[in-house]
């Protein structure tokens, strides 16, 4: 019953639009690559995603690293990596094809080229949190307080700076619309639909049913793994 239960929730996402295909157009241009070449048999339409995942997870990782050994105040980069490498959640999910490790990846890749100091005012950063929206328009929430921080305190407070924020969201807000309007079928804005479905048909409610403790005793130990237990001693001891 819940696998059939998973599989109708799957089902419905695509159906009513909720989704866009921007999140697995990468494994349908790798179907077509294969069918080109003659080479979709099962075992490569099976692993041959989750290969590239591994790939990009592992881009992702050296991004991190990267990010880590840049602007971290740590005088040896070591333990925030081993507190990275060492999540159990981050290894379950690193090689496989969701939505949210996808999101996941493109964050810290975002976040490693994000211009932290005041020498670095490049604004690449701003087309990869776009296209991470325009799949999960909630990640506004994490990234709106940065591209502020980023808008003023590099001083972009002009017509050209503001315009060239509004035109890159634009453009891959239009880039999904038209993705998913042809994948579809019919026009659709599936970054509406999300919100709708989420915010004002609250299907999503079932996700904040668990009490206060269930972070402490299932959600931050699967994400933490082992630095769980210095997380715990260091949360007593500030609070002390």
């Amino acid at each position: 019953p819940y696998t059939t239960l998973f599989r109708s929730c799957v089902g419905c996402v695509w159906f009513v639009g909720v989704r866009s295909y921007i999140s697995i157009s990468w494994i349908v241009i790798m179907y077509e690559i294969l069918k080109f070449f003659s080479l979709d048999t099962l075992q490569l339409l099976i692993w041959s995603p989750r290969f590239l995942q591994t790939l990009f997870s592992t881009f992702s990782d050296y991004c991190f690293v990267c990010w880590i050994q840049k602007h971290s105040k740590c005088s040896n980069a070591f333990w925030p990596v081993v507190s990275y490498m060492s999540s159990p959640f981050l290894a379950y999910c690193s090689t496989r094809t969701l939505i949210n490790t996808l999101e996941t990846n493109l964050t810290t890749i975002a976040l490693n080229y994000y211009p932290w100091s005041l020498q670095n005012k490049d604004v690449k950063f701003l087309w990869i949190v776009a296209l991470v929206c325009v799949m999960r328009p909630t990640a506004i929430i994490m990234w709106l307080p940065l591209i502020v921080f980023d808008f003023f305190t590099h001083k972009r407070y002009t017509i050209n700076n503001l315009a060239r924020y509004i035109c890159i969201g634009l453009m891959l807000l239009m880039f999904s619309i038209t993705l998913d309007t042809y994948f579809h079928g019919s026009f659709i804005v599936t970054q509406w639909n999300f919100l709708y479905y989420n915010i004002i048909k609250k299907v999503n409610a079932h996700y904040s049913v668990e009490q206060w403790y269930w972070y402490f005793v299932s959600g931050l130990p699967s994400v933490l793994g082992s630095v769980f237990f210095i997380f715990i001693y260091c949360f007593i001891k500030k609070l002390r």
